[in-house]
């Protein structure tokens, strides 16, 4: 200590008294610094599309909390940050339909209708997560075939929607998955509810469904999923046919001959019994 001074916490006692309080939240310096600063941290840190991450931190003593912070998976809209003195905590960030590394970011917000703004002044606050794609679940799957937003598929078709000829064994199936989906390795599917085994490859966002049992019976039938050993009937559905039948060849030959027999029992019965008339008179 220097002679004829003494200190307490945020005050220095000389001949005149000074009062040393905690700065305002500067965003251009305090935003870039957030993760150095506040060892900002963020559950989970791997996580996948469509769902959403909680991040916490602590500001130092030397930075007054700001009531108008806000923090958000890039290419997200905004999620408040409530303080409890230094502490402070982002709820439910949206992790979107962006799969990779994808950078938490902040900013000071003027209006609340500004947090709903995907686009807008967002500072990078140095902290990452790793966000993957979304395996379709039993309720998504269950959307298959329907107009509902849930629906993982931008398109989906199996043998091109056309009706299928009962007695085909298989047929195929395509799609194309909206951003942010994708499908297990071990999935299964086909119409046949007794013999599923179809299985499906992934390229991007494209699928490809090979092997997909189709029943013998004539009939409509629901595209039926396993996934994990659990069974799901989706609501995409196909119409199996009867085969045709074809003429069979030479028929009317067969009609012919049968004709020419039948005319020529009938002849022969007639002159039968005329012959034997005749015979009897004479």
């Amino acid at each position: 200590a220097i002679q004829g001074q003494s200190y307490t916490s945020n005050t220095i006692t000389t001949d005149k008294t000074i009062v040393v309080g905690a700065r305002p939240f500067d965003p251009e310096i305090d935003i870039i610094k957030l993760l150095e600063q506040s060892n900002l941290k963020c559950t989970p840190e791997i996580t996948t599309t469509f769902s959403t991450v909680t991040c916490v931190g602590k500001l130092p003593d030397s930075i007054t909390p700001p009531t108008n912070l806000a923090l958000n998976v890039e290419g997200t809209k905004g999620q408040k940050v409530v303080f409890t003195e230094q502490v402070f905590t982002a709820l439910n960030l949206d992790t979107g339909t962006i799969t990779g590394v994808r950078k938490i970011q902040a900013q000071l917000y003027s209006n609340p209708s500004q947090l709903a703004y995907v686009n807008g002044t967002k500072l990078d606050t140095g902290k990452t997560i790793q966000v993957n794609a979304k395996q379709i679940s039993d309720d998504d799957i269950k959307k298959i075939g329907t107009t509902d937003t849930q629906n993982p598929f931008i398109t989906f078709s199996c043998n091109d929607d056309k009706n299928i000829v009962s007695g085909t064994p298989s047929t195929t199936c395509i799609g194309v998955l909206k951003p942010g989906y994708t499908i297990s390795n071990d999935l299964k599917v086909g119409f046949d509810s007794k013999k599923i085994v179809g299985t499906c490859t992934v390229s991007g966002q494209n699928v490809n469904c090979k092997d997909v049992s189709v029943p013998i019976i004539p009939d409509t039938y629901s595209l039926i999923f396993i996934t994990s050993d659990k069974t799901v009937i989706s609501n995409y559905k196909i119409t199996v046919v009867a085969s045709p039948v074809l003429p069979r060849t030479g028929g009317s030959i067969i009609i012919n001959i049968t004709g020419v027999i039948t005319i020529s029992i009938v002849s022969y019965w007639v002159y039968k019994r005329y012959v034997k008339k005749e015979i009897y008179r004479d």
